[in-house]
């Protein structure tokens, strides 16, 4: 009776315990340095159909009906078409876990149907995508004597037709993300970066068709500079650079 009464108190004892724990929130992420904007650069891609070099503002897109016929859907409509094209490039870093990350975050011009079955009704809208570096890779930007690739395997990405960017929201999705395991099957996520023999810098940016799985090197798809990249001069492109002290 005794060994039953204690057993009792003990379990009410436990259950007034966990009513009475505080309910805690995890510490927030912020950033700690940013780096300047870049707006601009010119995105290039050769179409051996015509023998011509096709030009367009922040997308490399191979066709040149936007430049006549489609005049009109030149801008966002365009660009959400292809992955390769961005509104905004802007290095932020971030302290976890106690170590600097450096994350690179593109904005860009996405689409989707809203009725995928028939392909009807086009949503545009903008999503915003972190790819996070360690110091180790991103200091590859700081040597651009002739080309670097940055590789990570740590992406954040939000956007959607009924949700608006929030910097909060960012940050906390990219806290969930940096707190989740790696597989030894993720896709490894390349930003391919040459200094061409004038000077000029030359990118394309990492994306779901530009990637590599360690286990199986074929699949690398790395941008070939011969065709297509994105060109802008080398002042510019240090906008994105964020130099330690």
């Amino acid at each position: 009776m005794k060994k039953t009464c204690f057993l009792t108190l003990l379990v009410l004892i436990s259950v007034i315990n966990l009513q009475c724990q505080d309910r805690i929130n995890r510490a927030k992420l912020s950033f700690v340095d940013s780096s300047d904007i870049l707006k601009h650069a010119v995105g290039w891609y050769y179409n051996d159909n015509i023998g011509e070099w096709v030009d367009y503002a922040n997308v490399i897109y191979p066709e040149v009906n936007y430049k006549n016929e489609y005049k009109i859907l030149q801008g966002s409509y365009m660009m959400s078409k292809t992955e390769q094209n961005f509104i905004s490039i802007q290095t932020k870093t971030v302290i976890y876990n106690n170590q600097k990350l450096y994350v690179l975050i593109i904005t860009k011009w996405d689409g989707e149907y809203k009725y995928p079955n028939i392909q009807e009704d086009w949503m545009i809208f903008k999503t915003t995508i972190g790819y996070i570096f360690t110091l180790k890779e991103y200091s590859k930007l700081y040597n651009l004597a002739d080309s670097q690739d940055l590789s990570t395997n740590r992406i954040t990405k939000i956007g959607s037709p009924y949700m608006d960017y929030s910097e909060t929201r960012f940050l906390d999705y990219l806290q969930t993300d940096l707190g989740k395991n790696i597989q030894d099957n993720s896709p490894i996520y390349v930003l391919s970066i040459m200094k061409a023999k004038n000077g000029v810098i030359r990118f394309f940016l990492p994306s779901s068709s530009e990637y590599y799985f360690p286990n199986d090197p074929n699949c690398y798809l790395k941008s070939d500079f011969k065709v297509k990249y994105f060109e802008t001069d080398s002042l510019n492109f240090s906008k994105i650079i964020i130099r330690n002290n």
